[in-house]
């Protein structure tokens, strides 16, 4: 059995910056507990980064749509929360992963090689815990997109460990989660 943590955008426009909320804060401190007492139980940690660019990011449907510039390439808001990317770098086996929409789009490759499954994988043998921000758009998003590749898979969703643009938008992501057979703990 391999088990791997996915930390989806734990960065700092999410938590105190420009989309920041105190639901997100109050998420990430319990992001930091889970990683001080459950990291050793992971064969691989995973987080990926919310990247943008200030010259294309208005341009794109995301941009026009969500017109608050968020995560900026290499700016302080795109910047992993501190207390956290220290704990996932000590990890042995880490992984950041850099994504420019909602979705992260290789999570096949991503996952068969940070956990030496085969191709033919259906995920029998994987479970993945997915926490982070925000709920009901990038965790939701990547949780449907794993579940759809590796579909014999235990995906988990740890709700403490998330937030949602509102409380309600969390609240409704999780059910639908649930309703595509995500196990969602911790409500």
């Amino acid at each position: 059995m391999k088990k791997i943590l996915i930390i989806i955008d734990p960065q700092i426009d999410f938590i105190t910056g420009t989309l920041g909320t105190p639901e997100a804060e109050e998420a990430m401190d319990k992001v930091v507990e889970l990683l001080d007492n459950e990291s050793d139980e992971y064969d691989a940690i995973t987080i990926t980064q919310d990247s943008h660019f200030k010259e294309t990011y208005f341009q794109t449907k995301e941009g026009k749509n969500l017109p608050i510039l968020h995560c900026p390439f290499g700016e302080e808001g795109w910047f992993v929360e501190s207390r956290i990317a220290n704990r996932v770098c000590k990890h042995k086996n880490f992984t950041i992963l850099h994504k420019e929409n909602f979705g992260y789009n290789n999570w096949k490759e991503t996952i068969m090689n940070i956990t030496n499954i085969p191709a033919s994988s259906k995920g029998e043998k994987l479970v993945i815990k997915i926490i982070g921000l925000v709920t009901n758009i990038c965790v939701i998003v990547n949780a449907i997109n794993i579940q759809t590749i590796f579909p014999e898979a235990e995906i988990i969703v740890d709700a403490h460990c998330c937030a949602g643009t509102t409380p309600e938008e969390h609240k409704a992501a999780l059910a639908v989660m649930k309703s595509c057979q995500i196990k969602v703990i911790n409500e």
